[in-house]
């Protein structure tokens, strides 16, 4: 994948023209992750610029650990 490859980009998301289809991925700490696939043609990168804008603007609710020592879990909003 190249530069050229990114279509869309929103905040932590952006969207990559992949051989397979349109691909929403997530900035990580070190690398990006794959959140999910869309069919190469134009409604498959119409949905995933939605989804990339959705996600960037509806943060999603993760299991993080409120106390690690502990090993406790519960749902926070995250970053």
């Amino acid at each position: 994948m190249t530069e050229s490859d990114i279509m869309y980009e929103n905040g932590r998301y952006w969207v990559a023209r992949d051989k397979s289809g349109y691909l929403v991925m997530q900035i990580g700490a070190t690398l990006s992750t794959t959140l999910c696939t869309f069919k190469r043609d134009a409604d498959g990168l119409s949905i995933a610029i939605a989804s990339c804008d959705y996600r960037a603007t509806h943060p999603v609710l993760s299991a993080e650990p409120v106390n690690s020592s502990s090993g406790d879990y519960s749902l926070q909003q995250s970053a």
